[in-house]
């Protein structure tokens, strides 16, 4: 993994037209919160096309993509709802939201990612040093970062997941699309075979995003919505304080820890010296 050094101003760079698609299967669970997450992305609505492509979904999936679509198409220059029939295939999703996208910068966003409000403009501005940009996000709760430091940096890698990508189109106009015999991999050997050709793969990992659904083979259909938005809005906080490696309560755990050191050894010295002192003056 190479660092990248990287100050780049997006109100320098012309904000251009953007696909934003999602692959959705059984996501009624995620989709109130991801939507509201989605509506309020810091860029202007008439440039981004939204793209849904359902994967049989048994629940309320597909109501609720239509709702959103009735009060906010007119809003967006476009928003499409497609439907996948291979089920389990992912990479078939995908495909059908390249395939949907007219602009030159496609972005495929999980239904259980939380986008920030400036994350698209975070991969834009990483689209000026690679052709495939990723934003990482936290896919444990319990790996927060006050027990786990995260890599703050922006890097160069050879493969990412699409949970939060951005994919310039000359990527699928030279490498193809996603390969369907890899249905839940297709990212990962997507952006490996499109490393290997030649385009630069770039991860900012600066600020993690928050995965609602860390444990996909966790079976927790009793586990209430609203406890779901509360811990992870908890885990939201913890992570606005951790914007650096140390917390603050990790930054005065190490001074105690550095004005303990200090003190011990100042105190056996002034413990000699008084002894020295006083041994003089009794003599």
């Amino acid at each position: 993994m190479q660092p990248l050094g990287l100050d780049v101003d997006i109100d320098l760079v012309m904000q251009p037209q953007i696909t934003i698609g999602t692959a959705t299967i059984n996501s009624s669970r995620y989709l109130p919160i991801f939507l509201r997450h989605l509506y309020r992305l810091d860029y202007p609505k008439k440039k981004i096309r939204l793209v849904f492509v359902d994967n049989c979904s048994e629940d309320d999936t597909i109501t609720i993509l239509q709702r959103f679509k009735y009060e906010h198409e007119h809003e967006y220059e476009s928003i499409i709802i497609d439907r996948n029939t291979r089920r389990g295939n992912v990479a078939a999703s995908h495909n059908l939201i390249v395939k949907n996208s007219i602009t030159d910068y496609v972005v495929i966003l999980d239904h259980d990612v939380l986008a920030m409000k400036d994350t698209l403009k975070r991969l834009i501005r990483l689209a000026s040093t690679g052709a495939i940009t990723h934003i990482p996000y936290l896919s444990d709760t319990e790996r927060m970062p006050l027990r786990m430091p995260l890599r703050k940096k922006v890097s160069i890698v050879e493969e990412c997941q699409s949970g939060c990508t951005l994919y310039k189109r000359e990527v699928f106009d030279q490498m193809g699309y996603f390969n369907e015999e890899y249905p839940l991999t297709d990212d990962l050997e997507f952006t490996r075979r499109a490393s290997r050709a030649g385009f630069r793969v770039v991860v900012d990992s600066r600020q993690y995003l928050i995965h609602l659904n860390p444990d996909p083979h966790r079976k927790t259909p009793s586990q209430d919505f609203i406890d779901i938005i509360r811990e992870h809005l908890e885990v939201r906080r913890r992570l606005r304080e951790a914007r650096l490696y140390w917390s603050r309560y990790d930054r005065l755990k190490l001074y105690g820890y550095l004005g303990l050191l200090c003190w011990l050894p100042a105190s056996y010295f002034l413990c000699l010296l008084s002894q020295m002192l006083s041994k003089r003056f009794l003599h």
